[in-house]
């Protein structure tokens, strides 16, 4: 993993967003751990964005879940649908869904090229 810098650098993102919550430790350690095992395990992306299947993550899906690991549901309404070409129409977590939670999701900034 790289620095925050490296991640956010505008050669490899346009928008970055961070969720301002509070935790408490166990939490903590919990979210942290299970982000920390996808890393390690190099789960790819999901170019077909399954949310049945956790063996590829799409990003707005990894935070999703991750949340959910330590019973925050972020997404206080109905999933957003995707049709995908050869695929079908999908069940979804897309970023603004996650936006859209404005108390906990409400700082989001564009980086200037």
């Amino acid at each position: 993993m790289g620095s925050l810098d490296d991640f956010c650098a505008p050669e490899r993102a346009v928008k970055v967003g961070y969720i301002p919550i509070s935790l408490v430790e166990p939490q903590c350690e919990n979210l942290f751990h299970w982000c920390h095992k996808q890393v390690k395990l190099r789960i790819p992306f999901d170019d077909n964005y399954d949310l049945q299947d956790d063996r590829a993550l799409y990003c707005s899906e990894f935070v999703y879940k991750a949340f959910l690991q330590i019973q925050i549901n972020l997404i206080s309404a109905d999933l957003s649908t995707l049709s995908i070409p050869l695929v079908g129409v999908r069940k979804v977590v897309f970023p603004g869904d996650l936006i859209g939670m404005k108390p906990v999701f409400n700082n989001v900034f564009t980086l200037r090229s």
